[in-house]
Order: C-alpha cells, then structure tokens, then sequence
C-alpha cells in the first residue's frame, strides 16, 4: 500500500488529473479522480500501491487490469459513492435530551415518523408529556448512563465498562469519533460496539449538538446509519433489546 506522507498528499490532492484516451477503460469514466478532494485522495493513499496513486495522479488510468479494479473500488469508497447500509428495525430511544428552546410536542413527533417506538425521558420533561404521548414515554429517572462521545479511544471505553458493570453507554450515532470517511465505522470502533453490544443503547441526547426543527429526525438517520453496519443481533440489541431490559417495557406496545 502507498506510504505518502502529508505533504505528498497534499501535493498530489492539489494536481488535477487530466485524463486523455483511454478515459472511459473497463467501463468506467476515469475522469472522475479528478473531482476528488484533498481528503479523498489522503483516503486514495491509505488503500492504492504508491505506483498506481502516483499514475492515477498525473491523469494515467493504471496499465493492468487487476490495479484498475483496486482504483475503481478504493473510488466507490473515496469518492463516497458507496454509502453505509441503513438499520430499518424499531427504536427504543434510551434517553432524549430536548433543548430548553425546542418544542418537546414536536421532537416527540419527529420521533414517531423517524420509527422510534418509545422514548426516555427525564421527568422534567415527561411530566409536561406522558399525557399526550402516553404509548410513547417512559421516565428515565434513576437510570446511569455515559456518552460514547466522552471517550477518543475504543480502549480507554472498554476500561470504564470493565470497572464499572451497571454502567450503560448511549450512543446518537453522531459522534465524529466513530467514523471514517463517507461516514463508515472505524475498525476500532465497530469491534468494540460487536464486542460490547450488550452495553451500548441508541439514546439521541448523547448527540450534545442536537436542537432545532429537524435535528432529532437527523440523529436517527445517523443512529440508522451506524446500526445498519453491524450484526443484526448487535443492531437489535443497540437500537432496543437492551433499552427494553432497563426500562422493563417492550419497545412496541404500552
């Protein structure tokens, strides 16, 4: 694999590729590198030999077959033509922070149309709306959790768990930390949330940054997003099975 360091990269994400005949080989437009961004071709770097980036970077679509199909497959990713498989299952959504300014009604709407089944939240806030949303809340007093967004090392997360057992961990789905480009796990990552699913539950007020119309909507694509490139047994777990233990109420029904 290709060994640029940053300053190479960056002089190869500044060359425009100007590909000439040929451009159109194995079915597949090779003009299209020259429309990726610096950060896409950093990514180019970690996945192509150093001979093959190096054509592709002076407009030279790679002389044998089996280097274009690794160029055009490490594109897909690069590129971000190739998206991150969704979750479609019932949520259960652990714990939801509502901003002071946000109108809870509303939030608690987008949570249906999003397919969030039910809903924690702190009693100051399901007070004012277990009456109207009476099949979608469940106060979430007295439960312990921390975000995932706390922690910059798969590592240093696993430890906190290890030394604290009844510790749930909430996950939104946005937490930058979590992902690569193109908005894919990292390795890292994705073995602990496999390896640690049983702890883990989707809860959107872990995504500190969420407010306004529209926002929660966004967090639950996000929490899709995630889910969707785990096991299905994982996803399950992280996206309602563990929320249902806590708070002893399935996700689907009173």
């Amino acid at each position: 694999m290709a060994r640029y360091g940053f300053l190479s990269i960056l002089l190869l994400s500044l060359l425009v590729p100007a590909f000439g005949p040929g451009a159109l080989a194995d079915g597949f437009d090779w003009r299209r590198f020259a429309a990726i961004d610096g950060e896409g071709w950093a990514c180019l770097g970690q996945q192509l030999d150093e001979a093959v980036l190096a054509e592709l970077a002076v407009g030279a679509v790679p002389g044998d077959e089996e280097s274009r199909a690794a160029a055009i497959d490490a594109h897909a990713t690069c590129a971000c033509e190739r998206r991150p498989p969704s979750f479609d299952g019932v949520l259960f959504d652990a714990l939801a922070r509502i901003g002071v300014d946000d109108d809870g009604a509303a939030v608690l709407e987008e949570a249906t149309a999003s397919g969030v089944a039910k809903v924690g939240l702190p009693e100051i806030w399901f007070d004012d709306l277990e009456r109207e949303f009476p099949d979608l809340v469940v106060t979430a007093q007295g439960v312990r959790f921390v975000s995932l967004g706390d922690f910059t090392r798969p590592a240093d997360l696993a430890h906190r768990m290890e030394s604290d057992p009844d510790l749930g961990v909430m996950v939104s789905g946005r937490e930058a930390v979590l992902m690569e480009r193109c908005g894919f796990l990292e390795s890292a990552w994705a073995t602990l949330l496999r390896e640690r699913a049983e702890r883990l539950l989707f809860a959107s007020g872990a995504a500190r940054s969420q407010s306004g119309p529209g926002a929660y909507r966004d967090t639950v694509a996000a929490a899709r997003r995630l889910l969707g490139q785990l096991p299905s047994e994982a996803a399950v777990a992280m996206g309602r099975g563990n929320a249902e233990r806590l708070y002893g109420v399935p996700a689907i029904g009173p």
